[in-house]
């Protein structure tokens, strides 16, 4: 008789996970799929503001690196943190280009004046007018030609 209820054991605990094997997986309430899902993080996990170095667990600090075209060169700059702007340098348009680091601007070179075009400064009087000096450009710098106009009225 002990036997014959050993078997009878044996025989329904076979059924029993045949049963359970071919079940599906949304069997319902009792479903243990939750047990291999990934767990979530805690709420009260506290994320670093600046990500962390893999190997020596440090805040790796973000860099903010700007270049303007000047022409015939370039300026640049690479600073900690995201405070920098620039802009290319623009001859034609009379645009000077700079690039600001944290509050510092760094100016291109003053354009190169076209070779060969003149130009009129105003600067004092003379005679009770406006005094117009010429300029020439000559290797790409203004000069001054001597030259003095007189027109309009200085009062």
């Amino acid at each position: 008789m002990y036997r014959t209820g050993l078997l009878l054991c044996a025989a329904l605990s076979l059924v029993s996970l045949s049963a359970l094997a071919a079940a599906p997986a949304d069997s319902g309430s009792d479903d243990l799929a939750w047990l291999f899902e990934p767990a979530t993080a805690p709420q009260e996990l506290v994320i670093p503001a600046e990500p962390l170095d893999r190997l020596t667990k440090q805040p790796i600090h973000s860099r903010c690196t700007v270049t303007a075209n000047c022409g015939g060169s370039t300026i640049t700059c690479s600073v900690s943190g995201t405070s920098c702007s620039g802009q290319d340098q623009n001859c034609a348009a009379g645009q000077r280009g700079f690039i600001t680091c944290n509050g510092t601007t760094t100016w291109c070179p003053v354009c190169p004046c076209p070779e060969g075009e003149f130009r009129f400064l105003e600067g004092g009087c003379c005679q009770g007018m406006i005094k117009f000096r010429e300029q020439v450009c000559q290797g790409g710098v203004w000069r001054n030609t001597g030259y003095v106009e007189c027109s309009g009225s200085c009062f």
